[in-house]
């Protein structure tokens, strides 16, 4: 008789800790169906073979995780070469990438939505939620030639409101790697001014000068979420220079940031975002080549502040 309870009690305890596991592990799955587009830098179809993958991020309940949700990844690989793809099925989370050798890689990541079935009295009472998109557009940019590149970060100008001018315009140094006013000895590169908009307009000392890289669209129903970097700038171009910029004039054809190519008054051609702070790219070599390989980390130099030597590493994007 003991030992028949203790059998009954034995499959009452695994029975529940099979159901706590089917509840704990019970997976948040929504239908995906997406099709899209493949294009090159030109905005033409790619009509060579490009292989598209599809990462199918899950996501689950997980006690023991410190935010309580634990996740797996499933990926599905297939080629097109006309261009045009598609994929259905059921995720949590789905990212789409296009890879090509010779080609930079991209990825873009597609957002849940939701979609009212059923309404009472103006009020939804079924929602169902799902990824679908039919527009995802993909943009496959050659790789430039590699090269060793300077790169500075978080470089500042000062406005004339601002205490850090002492009531003087200022500019930027790629020499000196600092700001200054431009009546000091000195001499700058990049003059900030004011418009009468107030915004932020910057001037390249001749015979340098701006040329701006515009974004490409993520999705075709949303083309104001646009994106850039420095990755998807791999040559700068040999003309079509300006010396004065508004990068606020380019502000509603980016998401975030605002990217130009730029030529220094000595020759030197490099590639320049606007964040408020400034980072940029040289090739001191005077190429035109943009194509970060390894760089060299060229901080900010405060001349008031005593700084190590510069570090002379080369450093990939991936381990900075």
């Amino acid at each position: 008789m003991k030992r028949l309870l203790f059998t009954i009690i034995l499959s009452l305890i695994c029975f529940s800790s099979v159901a706590l596991a089917e509840e704990v592990t019970k997976e948040n799955l929504f239908p995906v169906d997406i099709s899209g587009k493949v294009f090159d830098k030109n905005g033409n179809l790619f009509n060579e073979e490009v292989l598209i993958k599809i990462t199918a991020e899950i996501t689950f309940p997980d006690a023991a995780s410190v935010d309580g949700v634990g996740s797996r990844e499933e990926s599905y690989e297939f080629k097109v070469s006309n261009g045009h793809f598609s994929w259905s099925g059921k995720a949590s989370y789905i990212t789409v990438t296009a890879e090509k050798e010779g080609y930079h890689r991209i990825s873009v990541k597609l957002p849940r939505s939701k979609r009212i079935i059923e309404e009472e009295d103006g009020f939804p009472v079924r929602v169902a939620t799902e990824i679908t998109s039919r527009d995802t557009i993909l943009y496959l940019i050659p790789k430039g030639v590699s090269s060793k590149l300077e790169y500075t970060e978080n470089a500042y100008i000062p406005d004339l409101d601002e205490k850090q001018s002492f009531g003087k315009q200022c500019g930027w140094s790629f020499a000196k790697r600092w700001y200054y006013p431009v009546d000091k000895d000195v001499p700058v590169d990049i003059v900030l001014d004011i418009n009468e908009n107030n915004q932020h307009i910057y001037t390249m000392k001749e015979p340098g000068g701006f040329v701006y890289c515009p974004g490409l669209p993520q999705r075709e129903s949303a083309l104001n979420e646009l994106y850039n970097n420095f990755n998807l700038m791999p040559e700068a171009p040999e003309d079509g220079y300006v010396q004065t910029i508004c990068p606020a004039d380019n502000a509603d054809k980016e998401q975030g940031d605002i990217y130009y190519y730029f030529k220094t008054p000595d020759g030197k051609y490099g590639k320049i975002a606007f964040r408020g702070y400034i980072d940029y790219y040289i090739n001191p070599d005077g190429s035109r080549d943009l194509e970060v390989d390894k760089f060299l980390y060229r901080p900010p130099l405060n001349p008031d502040v005593k700084h190590m030597p510069d570090d002379n590493e080369a450093y990939s994007p991936d381990e900075y």
